[in-house]
């Protein structure tokens, strides 16, 4: 039985790494591009949702001080 498993492991762990060979991979300035511009985006998402938070907050206070 634990010949059947290894052998599909190996077959498994062969067909991956066959399938990864046919992968076209990013150039590293396409990744550092890309890292930048995700930074950037994270950036500008939390300034958003600081913003939302903060009028929010604000609202809330009006209300709950009549």
């Amino acid at each position: 039985m634990k010949t059947g498993v290894m052998s599909k492991v190996r077959q498994f762990v062969g067909g991956t790494i066959a399938e990864l060979g046919k992968c076209t991979w990013p150039d590293r300035a396409s990744v550092f591009e890309s890292t930048l511009l995700v930074l950037f985006m994270i950036a500008v998402l939390a300034v958003f949702v600081a913003a939302i938070d903060y009028v929010s907050q604000g609202f809330i206070r009006l209300i709950t001080t009549f």
